[in-house]
């Protein structure tokens, strides 16, 4: 299975480390100007916030909504699922 994580500048450390984990390449969209990855089975989104062609494990609109800290502790609160203060 072809692997790759994608990732800002800000996330490079730590998912560098995840893809040697994997065994999966690694690639930063913005730097490369690449948004097309069709040809890997699997695109683990690690941050990168823009679309992105290819079989996604976490969607672009997750990664949107986890970057943004309002918006996630609202979603969490409309769930009513408990946030540290």
């Amino acid at each position: 299975m072809r692997l790759c994580v994608i990732h800002p500048k800000r996330c490079k450390e730590s998912a560098t480390k995840l893809a040697q984990a994997l065994g999966a390449d690694v690639s930063n969209p913005y730097r490369e100007r690449r948004y097309n990855y069709r040809h890997y089975d699997m695109v683990i989104n690690y941050g990168f916030g823009d679309d992105i062609a290819g079989n996604l494990f976490n969607s672009t609109n997750v990664v949107k909504r986890c970057k943004n800290k309002l918006a996630t502790l609202s979603i969490l609160n409309i769930a009513r699922v408990p946030v540290p203060k």
